[in-house]
Protein backbone atom coordinates (compact mmCIF):
# COMPACT_ATOMS: atom_id res chain seq x y z
CA UNK A 1 0.00 0.00 0.00
CA UNK A 2 1.42 3.31 -1.17
CA UNK A 3 1.76 6.29 1.86
CA UNK A 4 -0.97 8.49 -0.13
CA UNK A 5 -3.48 5.17 -0.08
CA UNK A 6 -2.55 4.87 3.22
CA UNK A 7 -3.18 8.81 4.51
CA UNK A 8 -6.54 8.81 2.40
CA UNK A 9 -7.90 4.90 3.85
CA UNK A 10 -7.28 6.91 7.41
CA UNK A 11 -8.71 10.10 6.56
CA UNK A 12 -12.04 8.36 5.66
CA UNK A 13 -11.61 6.45 8.92
CA UNK A 14 -11.16 9.71 10.82
CA UNK A 15 -13.97 11.25 8.76
CA UNK A 16 -16.38 8.45 9.69
CA UNK A 17 -15.12 8.40 13.57
CA UNK A 18 -15.46 11.47 13.72
CA UNK A 19 -18.82 11.31 13.22
CA UNK A 20 -19.72 8.92 15.63
CA UNK A 21 -19.04 5.22 13.90
CA UNK A 22 -17.79 3.16 16.49
CA UNK A 23 -16.14 0.47 14.19
CA UNK A 24 -14.27 3.64 12.69
CA UNK A 25 -12.97 4.45 15.64
CA UNK A 26 -12.34 1.00 17.01
CA UNK A 27 -10.04 0.74 14.00
CA UNK A 28 -8.22 3.70 14.11
CA UNK A 29 -7.17 2.48 17.72
CA UNK A 30 -6.47 -1.35 16.45
CA UNK A 31 -3.81 0.45 14.11
CA UNK A 32 -2.32 2.71 16.87
CA UNK A 33 -2.02 -0.07 19.31
CA UNK A 34 1.66 -0.40 18.36
CA UNK A 35 2.62 3.19 19.53
CA UNK A 36 -0.12 2.71 22.91
CA UNK A 37 2.34 -0.58 23.48
CA UNK A 38 6.13 1.68 22.46
CA UNK A 39 4.52 4.06 25.23
CA UNK A 40 3.73 1.91 27.90
CA UNK A 41 7.19 0.05 27.25
CA UNK A 42 8.69 -0.88 30.59
CA UNK A 43 6.05 -0.19 32.78
CA UNK A 44 4.31 -3.31 35.68
CA UNK A 45 1.54 -4.08 34.08
CA UNK A 46 -1.03 -2.59 36.63
CA UNK A 47 1.01 0.87 35.21
CA UNK A 48 0.27 -0.52 31.59
CA UNK A 49 -3.75 -1.02 32.24
CA UNK A 50 -3.94 2.27 33.67
CA UNK A 51 -1.63 4.22 31.31
CA UNK A 52 -3.35 2.58 28.00
CA UNK A 53 -6.49 3.84 29.13
CA UNK A 54 -5.36 7.63 29.73
CA UNK A 55 -3.38 6.77 25.74
CA UNK A 56 -7.31 5.72 24.95
CA UNK A 57 -8.93 8.43 25.89
CA UNK A 58 -6.79 11.30 24.54
CA UNK A 59 -6.32 9.10 21.02
CA UNK A 60 -10.42 9.72 21.26
CA UNK A 61 -9.94 13.06 22.09
CA UNK A 62 -7.31 13.54 19.49
CA UNK A 63 -9.23 12.41 16.80
CA UNK A 64 -12.41 14.52 17.64
CA UNK A 65 -10.11 17.59 17.44
CA UNK A 66 -8.12 16.61 14.28
CA UNK A 67 -8.56 18.80 11.18
CA UNK A 68 -7.20 17.64 8.22
CA UNK A 69 -7.99 20.68 6.57
CA UNK A 70 -4.94 21.91 8.11
CA UNK A 71 -2.15 19.93 6.20
CA UNK A 72 -1.00 17.77 9.13
CA UNK A 73 -0.83 13.93 8.62
CA UNK A 74 -3.03 12.35 11.41
CA UNK A 75 0.21 10.02 12.08
CA UNK A 76 2.35 13.18 12.74
CA UNK A 77 -0.34 14.82 14.68
CA UNK A 78 -1.02 12.41 16.85
CA UNK A 79 1.94 11.42 18.41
Amino acid sequence: MTKEKFYEEERKLIEKAKGGDRKAMGDLMDRYEPLFRKLCAGETRMDWEDIRQDLAVSFLEGVRAFTPERGTYFPYYIR
